[in-house]
């Protein structure tokens, strides 16, 4: 039988063995075993007292190291237990000291010295280097507002230089000025007076011709006759005659005389009276009365479409304009309002059929890039709207219409420029009465930018309006108003021309102006001619166009004036003047002076 073991933890009273049991060599158990079999009878092999032996032999082998190795874990966990109880007792007794030596006095004294230095040089530190700090700012401000005051002083004197050299300058230019108009009123005085003087010899010697056909005539008994001038041509018609001649021949007459001319031809006799208020003011005569603007100057034009063979049209410059350079004029009811050229002080009304001029002096200044417009509300009072823009506006029934874009803002700091070429336009009324813009009219077709759109009025009492796309822009189109009022117009297509077979070239965007023949299907664009790569000049063109291209002619007016322009690189390139002409004209009896 087996011996119980023990399961205490704690060591056996008998003799202790070793941790690791002590192997024996296997040659002395060899030597034994050899030694015993060799000594002591062994049983036979196989038998089965050999092999119980044999088993119990190794059974209490295994159970043996079984035993040592339970024996050494044990062992192991007890000095492992004592380590750590070592170790515990160790921490403790050192804790229990630091505490001891915290509490004493001596030691809380030095750690409060040490603190108290501590914060000292600390502070120290921290104080100096804020000292150096505010030292350098100091430094840094004064420099700073040093600079910021030698900036100002030479600001200042910059400033003051250019106050005195435009202060020259302004004076010089008002000297000039001033010295220009002396010179211009000298000049008007003394055309004046040589066309005062003019006129006494030209009276004189209509008197003294008049007493010579009177001596001539003198024996026979017949009655006497008037004398009158037209056209720089003397013609006598007694007074009989010339109450009782054909509507034609006086219409024939009165076609052929200057606008500046109606008032002596009207004061004949009421019939001519009469008749020239139907042929002229009620728009009886096919022709094309108005003015237009060429190089700087205001000419009368007239323009006959009575026939297929379109002759040239009569242009003659206004001789009470010569004196002066017009840009822009403007027209209302028979009276223009033109802009002078260069000149910002004053505007000139003028009506041409009385031959009287008044001078408009403004409150402020007026600025190269104003734009105007003449017009009169319900009680025939005329007034000018001045505003800035590049457009030419066209009156009608005494308000005034303009094209215009909207204006596209972009939120955040202010308004910025964008590209606005899909941005159609449309048509705004100024009402002179309620002196205000009324709503959006809209256009016959959609037109955007760079597209030819220009308006012309037709008799005072109707709109038209010339359209040429960009693509494509063979194809033109003009519309007349069926009904214009401040908040509604309508429209209906007058024709459509097809201009690939005539000029084959875009209108001017800033040109094409234009009059129509509403009878004959006629329109009249004025433009520039194709501009030729191998030629330097170009002329200003009338362009008569009908239905369908059904006729055709192109008439040069004159050759356009080229106004040299440099551009940002210094490069001078030409630019020619076009022909602005503004609506047809009829005459009036305002009295201006």
């Amino acid at each position: 039988m087996y011996r119980r073991k023990s399961r205490s933890i704690s060591p056996r009273r008998h003799r202790s063995r070793s941790v690791s049991p002590k192997r024996r060599s296997p040659t002395p158990k060899r030597y034994k075993r050899q030694k015993n079999r060799s000594s002591t009878p062994s049983p036979a092999k196989g038998s089965p007292a050999a092999t119980l032996e044999s088993a119990k032999h190794r059974n209490g082998e295994k159970l043996k190291r079984e035993e040592e190795e339970r024996k050494r874990r044990q062992q192991e966990a007890e000095l492992k237990l004592i380590e750590e109880e070592t170790v515990k007792r160790v921490e403790e007794a050192i804790r229990k000291k630091i505490e001891e030596s915290l509490q004493s006095e001596k030691i809380k004294l030095e750690i409060l010295t040490l603190l108290e230095e501590g914060r000292k040089r600390l502070d120290e530190e921290v104080a100096a280097q804020l000292e150096k700090e505010k030292e350098a700012s100091l430094i840094e401000a004064k420099e700073k507002e040093e600079r910021e005051q030698q900036e100002k002083e030479e600001s200042e004197r910059i400033a003051e230089e250019n106050l005195k050299r435009v202060e020259e300058a302004q004076r010089k230019e008002a000297m000039e000025r001033q010295r220009k108009e002396e010179e211009r009123y000298r000049e008007l005085e003394e055309l004046q007076r040589q066309k005062e003087e003019a006129m006494r010899r030209k009276k004189a010697e209509e008197e003294e011709e008049r007493l010579k056909q009177m001596k001539l005539l003198g024996k026979n008994k017949s009655r006497p006759k008037l004398s009158f001038a037209l056209s720089s041509k003397a013609f006598f018609v007694t007074m009989t005659t010339m109450s009782d001649l054909d509507e034609n021949m006086v219409a024939e007459i009165l076609c052929r005389t200057p606008m500046t001319c109606l008032k002596t031809v009207r004061s004949i006799c009421k019939k001519w009276n009469t008749l020239s208020k139907k042929w002229v003011y009620f728009g009886k005569a096919k022709q094309f009365l108005g003015f237009m603007m060429m190089d700087s100057r205001v000419c009368s034009l007239r323009f006959d479409l009575r026939n297929d063979s379109f002759e040239p049209p009569s242009i003659k410059q206004i001789s009470i304009l010569d004196q002066i350079e017009v840009s822009k004029i403007f027209h209302c009811d028979g009276l223009l309002l033109c802009v002078i050229k260069d000149d910002t002080n004053k505007l000139l009304v003028w009506n041409p059929y009385l031959g009287q001029t008044r001078w408009i002096q403004p409150r402020q200044s007026f600025h190269r890039l104003d734009s105007y417009a003449l017009g009169h509300d319900n009680n025939r009072n005329h007034k000018i709207l001045r505003f800035v823009d590049d457009i030419l506006p066209v009156k009608n029934v005494g308000n005034t219409y303009f094209f215009a874009k909207q204006r596209l803002i972009f939120e955040g700091e202010g308004p910025v420029d964008i590209d606005i070429t899909e941005t159609e336009d449309f048509l705004l009324c100024f009402d002179f009465t309620a002196e205000r813009f009324g709503p959006r009219l809209p256009l016959p077709f959609h037109s955007y930018f760079d597209e030819t759109v220009t308006l012309s009025c037709v008799k005072e009492d109707q709109l038209s309006i010339l359209y040429q796309p960009l693509v494509p822009y063979e194809i033109m189109e003009i519309w007349v108003s069926t009904n214009i009022e401040p908040n509604a117009v309508s429209w209906s297509k007058f024709l459509k021309v097809d201009m690939r077979p005539l000029t084959g070239f875009q209108f001017d965007v800033m040109a094409g102006s234009f009059f129509i023949d509403q009878e004959n299907k006629v329109a009249v664009v004025f433009d520039l001619d194709p501009y030729p790569q191998s030629e330097t000049r170009r002329y200003q063109t009338a362009y008569i166009v009908g239905q369908d291209g059904g006729y055709f002619k192109s008439v040069d007016i004159g050759e356009a004036p080229n106004i040299m322009t440099r551009d940002s690189y210094g490069y001078i390139g030409p630019m020619y003047c076009v022909p602005l002409v503004c609506s047809s004209y009829v005459p009036s009896l305002v009295q201006i002076d």
